[in-house]
Protein backbone atom coordinates (compact mmCIF):
# COMPACT_ATOMS: atom_id res chain seq x y z
CA UNK A 1 0.00 0.00 0.00
CA UNK A 2 2.53 2.14 0.71
CA UNK A 3 4.67 1.61 -2.30
CA UNK A 4 1.37 2.34 -4.05
CA UNK A 5 1.45 6.11 -2.37
CA UNK A 6 4.69 6.35 -3.07
CA UNK A 7 4.38 5.77 -6.69
CA UNK A 8 1.00 8.51 -6.68
CA UNK A 9 3.34 10.50 -5.05
CA UNK A 10 5.48 10.55 -7.64
CA UNK A 11 3.11 10.87 -10.39
CA UNK A 12 1.98 13.26 -9.01
CA UNK A 13 5.28 15.55 -8.29
CA UNK A 14 5.62 15.04 -12.56
CA UNK A 15 2.37 16.53 -13.43
CA UNK A 16 3.25 19.02 -11.42
CA UNK A 17 6.92 19.67 -12.50
CA UNK A 18 5.18 18.94 -16.82
CA UNK A 19 2.72 21.83 -15.45
CA UNK A 20 5.30 24.29 -14.94
CA UNK A 21 7.11 23.45 -17.58
CA UNK A 22 4.43 23.85 -19.75
CA UNK A 23 3.46 27.51 -18.48
CA UNK A 24 6.82 28.40 -18.50
CA UNK A 25 7.36 27.91 -22.53
CA UNK A 26 4.15 28.98 -23.33
CA UNK A 27 5.13 32.51 -21.64
CA UNK A 28 8.19 32.57 -22.87
CA UNK A 29 7.53 31.73 -26.18
CA UNK A 30 4.47 34.21 -26.52
CA UNK A 31 7.38 36.78 -25.22
CA UNK A 32 9.55 35.99 -27.97
CA UNK A 33 7.02 36.04 -30.62
CA UNK A 34 6.62 39.89 -28.79
CA UNK A 35 9.97 40.24 -28.99
CA UNK A 36 10.21 39.36 -32.64
CA UNK A 37 7.18 41.69 -33.91
CA UNK A 38 8.86 44.24 -32.04
CA UNK A 39 12.36 43.44 -33.48
CA UNK A 40 10.95 43.83 -37.40
CA UNK A 41 8.33 47.22 -36.50
CA UNK A 42 11.45 48.79 -35.78
CA UNK A 43 13.23 47.96 -38.63
CA UNK A 44 10.18 48.75 -40.39
CA UNK A 45 10.51 52.34 -38.77
CA UNK A 46 14.03 52.56 -39.51
CA UNK A 47 14.30 52.98 -35.40
CA UNK A 48 16.45 49.41 -34.85
CA UNK A 49 19.43 50.02 -32.64
CA UNK A 50 22.74 48.99 -33.80
CA UNK A 51 25.68 47.44 -32.60
CA UNK A 52 28.38 45.18 -32.95
CA UNK A 53 27.23 41.21 -32.91
CA UNK A 54 28.26 37.76 -34.21
CA UNK A 55 25.17 35.52 -35.01
CA UNK A 56 25.26 31.88 -36.37
CA UNK A 57 22.05 30.40 -37.06
CA UNK A 58 21.02 26.70 -38.26
CA UNK A 59 17.80 25.36 -39.55
CA UNK A 60 16.66 23.11 -41.70
CA UNK A 61 15.78 25.34 -44.37
CA UNK A 62 18.15 28.22 -44.18
CA UNK A 63 21.62 28.52 -43.10
CA UNK A 64 23.19 31.97 -41.78
CA UNK A 65 26.27 33.14 -40.61
CA UNK A 66 26.58 36.74 -39.63
CA UNK A 67 29.53 38.89 -38.41
CA UNK A 68 29.34 42.43 -38.69
CA UNK A 69 26.60 44.90 -37.51
CA UNK A 70 22.86 44.09 -36.84
CA UNK A 71 20.95 43.52 -39.89
CA UNK A 72 19.25 46.95 -40.99
CA UNK A 73 16.71 45.04 -43.63
CA UNK A 74 14.75 41.89 -42.95
CA UNK A 75 15.68 39.63 -45.10
CA UNK A 76 12.10 38.03 -46.01
CA UNK A 77 13.18 33.73 -46.66
CA UNK A 78 15.28 34.13 -43.17
CA UNK A 79 11.90 35.70 -41.67
CA UNK A 80 9.84 33.09 -42.73
CA UNK A 81 11.81 30.21 -42.56
CA UNK A 82 13.03 31.66 -38.68
CA UNK A 83 9.28 32.35 -38.00
CA UNK A 84 8.00 28.96 -39.55
CA UNK A 85 10.87 26.85 -37.72
CA UNK A 86 10.55 28.63 -33.95
CA UNK A 87 6.79 28.40 -34.17
CA UNK A 88 6.45 25.36 -35.08
CA UNK A 89 9.61 24.08 -32.28
CA UNK A 90 7.22 26.03 -30.06
CA UNK A 91 3.91 24.33 -30.75
CA UNK A 92 5.06 21.01 -30.87
CA UNK A 93 6.78 21.42 -27.43
CA UNK A 94 3.96 22.74 -26.36
CA UNK A 95 1.76 20.13 -27.30
CA UNK A 96 3.92 17.16 -26.52
CA UNK A 97 4.14 18.79 -22.82
CA UNK A 98 0.29 18.38 -22.88
CA UNK A 99 0.21 15.15 -23.80
CA UNK A 100 2.65 13.85 -21.00
CA UNK A 101 0.00 15.58 -18.46
CA UNK A 102 -2.55 14.31 -19.41
CA UNK A 103 -0.73 10.60 -19.64
CA UNK A 104 0.61 11.63 -16.20
CA UNK A 105 -3.01 12.37 -15.04
CA UNK A 106 -4.74 9.45 -15.92
CA UNK A 107 -1.61 7.64 -14.64
CA UNK A 108 -3.35 9.31 -11.33
CA UNK A 109 -6.86 8.65 -11.92
CA UNK A 110 -6.42 4.93 -12.82
CA UNK A 111 -3.59 3.88 -11.11
CA UNK A 112 -1.73 2.20 -14.58
CA UNK A 113 -0.31 4.01 -17.15
CA UNK A 114 -1.30 1.26 -19.54
CA UNK A 115 -4.59 2.29 -21.00
CA UNK A 116 -5.90 2.93 -24.42
CA UNK A 117 -5.67 7.05 -23.90
CA UNK A 118 -2.07 6.81 -23.20
CA UNK A 119 -1.27 4.47 -26.14
CA UNK A 120 -2.96 7.40 -28.61
CA UNK A 121 -1.55 10.21 -26.80
CA UNK A 122 1.91 8.96 -27.43
CA UNK A 123 1.12 7.64 -30.77
CA UNK A 124 0.06 11.86 -31.07
CA UNK A 125 3.50 13.07 -29.81
CA UNK A 126 5.08 10.91 -32.24
CA UNK A 127 2.91 11.90 -35.37
CA UNK A 128 3.92 15.62 -33.83
CA UNK A 129 7.48 15.09 -34.68
CA UNK A 130 6.88 13.48 -38.05
CA UNK A 131 4.26 16.83 -39.01
CA UNK A 132 7.16 19.52 -37.62
CA UNK A 133 9.33 17.20 -39.89
CA UNK A 134 7.16 17.93 -42.87
CA UNK A 135 5.90 21.71 -42.10
CA UNK A 136 10.08 22.51 -42.41
CA UNK A 137 10.49 19.86 -45.39
CA UNK A 138 7.50 22.16 -47.15
CA UNK A 139 8.97 25.48 -45.90
CA UNK A 140 12.57 24.69 -47.49
CA UNK A 141 10.48 23.42 -51.04
CA UNK A 142 8.63 26.73 -51.16
CA UNK A 143 11.12 28.89 -50.06
CA UNK A 144 12.94 27.35 -52.90
CA UNK A 145 10.88 28.09 -55.45
CA UNK A 146 10.11 31.78 -54.21
CA UNK A 147 13.86 32.36 -54.17
CA UNK A 148 15.61 30.79 -56.80
CA UNK A 149 18.73 32.57 -55.67
CA UNK A 150 21.05 32.67 -52.69
CA UNK A 151 21.66 36.55 -50.54
CA UNK A 152 23.83 39.11 -49.89
CA UNK A 153 23.33 42.16 -48.53
CA UNK A 154 24.88 45.21 -49.59
CA UNK A 155 26.77 46.68 -47.46
CA UNK A 156 27.16 44.14 -45.03
CA UNK A 157 30.23 41.56 -44.94
CA UNK A 158 30.29 38.09 -43.91
CA UNK A 159 26.79 37.30 -44.32
CA UNK A 160 25.89 34.22 -46.27
CA UNK A 161 21.95 32.99 -47.16
CA UNK A 162 21.76 29.78 -48.31
CA UNK A 163 18.09 27.95 -49.35
CA UNK A 164 17.57 24.63 -48.72
CA UNK A 165 15.16 21.56 -48.71
CA UNK A 166 15.86 19.05 -46.52
CA UNK A 167 14.06 16.60 -43.74
CA UNK A 168 15.39 17.38 -40.33
CA UNK A 169 16.76 14.39 -39.19
CA UNK A 170 16.41 14.57 -35.71
CA UNK A 171 12.37 14.81 -35.42
CA UNK A 172 12.24 11.95 -37.49
CA UNK A 173 14.57 9.70 -35.40
CA UNK A 174 12.48 11.13 -32.22
CA UNK A 175 9.04 10.61 -33.27
CA UNK A 176 10.28 6.44 -34.33
CA UNK A 177 11.45 6.40 -30.92
CA UNK A 178 8.16 7.81 -29.32
CA UNK A 179 6.57 5.13 -31.69
CA UNK A 180 8.24 2.33 -30.21
CA UNK A 181 7.45 3.61 -26.74
CA UNK A 182 4.00 3.48 -28.28
CA UNK A 183 3.91 -0.37 -29.03
CA UNK A 184 5.18 -0.85 -25.35
CA UNK A 185 2.22 0.83 -23.82
CA UNK A 186 0.33 -1.01 -26.55
CA UNK A 187 1.73 -4.49 -24.89
CA UNK A 188 1.44 -3.33 -21.45
CA UNK A 189 -2.33 -2.43 -21.79
CA UNK A 190 -2.81 -5.95 -23.39
CA UNK A 191 -0.57 -8.17 -20.95
CA UNK A 192 -3.10 -6.09 -18.16
CA UNK A 193 -6.18 -6.59 -20.16
CA UNK A 194 -4.96 -10.56 -20.21
CA UNK A 195 -4.89 -10.44 -16.26
CA UNK A 196 -7.97 -8.71 -15.52
CA UNK A 197 -9.48 -11.21 -17.62
CA UNK A 198 -7.74 -14.63 -16.12
CA UNK A 199 -8.53 -12.71 -12.69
Amino acid sequence: MNTQKDILSKVNTYKKVIRTIWYFTFVMGVLIIICVFTFICLNLLGTLPLGNLVLEFTAPALKMNIESKMIEQAVTPALISIGINGITIWALLIYSLHQFFKIFESFAENNTPFIIDNVYRIKRISYGFFIYSIIIFATGMVLKLLFLQNFSISGLNGIKININASIPFWPVVCGIFVLGISEIFSYGLKLRQDNNSIV
